[in-house]
């Protein structure tokens, strides 16, 4: 009755309510985008802090095995500033940003060989002369890295596919493709797309900040962790 009296009928009636739901719906549709805008700053900044920790690691220098106090401090220091590290990477994949993601695995596989690649430049111990002591102590140098460079491996091996099931291409990619052609020229095949640059991240804040980073905290000391060099430096 009401809207006969006014002249408008249900048409009018129907098309309100379609304004009122177009409207709603583009709301809802901006909601979304501004959402995903934020979800991705945060992951840009997860992974700016993570390159921080990176960074951090990269610092951390392995010691002359002749003097097998500092070796065995500085072999603590970097194996936990590795963990962090690998663990900040890690929360940056769980904001699950593709972009970000796939740069968090490179990055993953690239500390990885990075370890793996300071302990094989250990130096010989100066007191090791004989032929067959210093010829085991590149064998236990080799044993060790192996899982680091396996670990790489099959970050860089993961990244590749997450770029592929993301169809996120960039620097990253390339950067992981480049490290598996390296080991194997034939067994990687190019993901076959062009590389678009991605965008450089933000300078890294400090992570963690100085300080947190000690070895003897938590009961935790130097000869709790695993040594490839323990019968020089007798850690068990």
């Amino acid at each position: 009755a009401m809207l006969s009296k006014t002249g408008r009928g249900w048409p009018w009636l129907q098309n309100q309510a379609e304004d009122v739901l177009r409207s709603a719906l583009g709301k809802a549709q901006k909601s979304k985008q501004v959402s995903a805008r934020l979800m991705e700053a945060a992951s840009y900044q997860a992974f700016a802090q993570a390159e921080g920790a990176g960074k951090r690691f990269s610092k951390e220098h392995l010691k002359n095995p002749d003097n097998p106090g500092e070796f065995r401090q500085s072999l603590a220091n970097k194996q936990r500033l590795l963990q962090l590290a690998l663990k900040a990477y890690a929360e940056v994949i769980q904001q699950k940003s593709p972009v970000w993601a796939v740069a968090s695995l490179q990055r993953i596989g690239a500390l990885q060989q990075e370890m793996a690649d300071a302990v094989l430049g250990l130096p010989t111990p100066r007191g090791m002369v004989q032929e067959e002591q210093r010829a085991l102590f590149q064998q236990q140098l080799l044993e060790q890295a192996t899982p680091f460079e396996e670990q790489a491996q099959q970050s860089m091996t993961l990244c590749l596919q997450k770029s592929s099931e993301f169809q996120v291409f960039g620097t990253w990619t390339k950067a992981c493709q480049e490290h598996l052609n390296r080991i194997d020229p034939t067994g990687f095949p190019d993901v076959g797309r062009e590389l678009a640059e991605l965008p450089a991240p933000p300078q890294p804040t400090v992570y963690p900040p100085p300080g947190m980073i000690d070895p003897g905290k938590d009961g935790q000391k130097a000869e709790d962790f695993e040594s490839p060099w323990h019968l020089y430096v007798g850690v068990p």
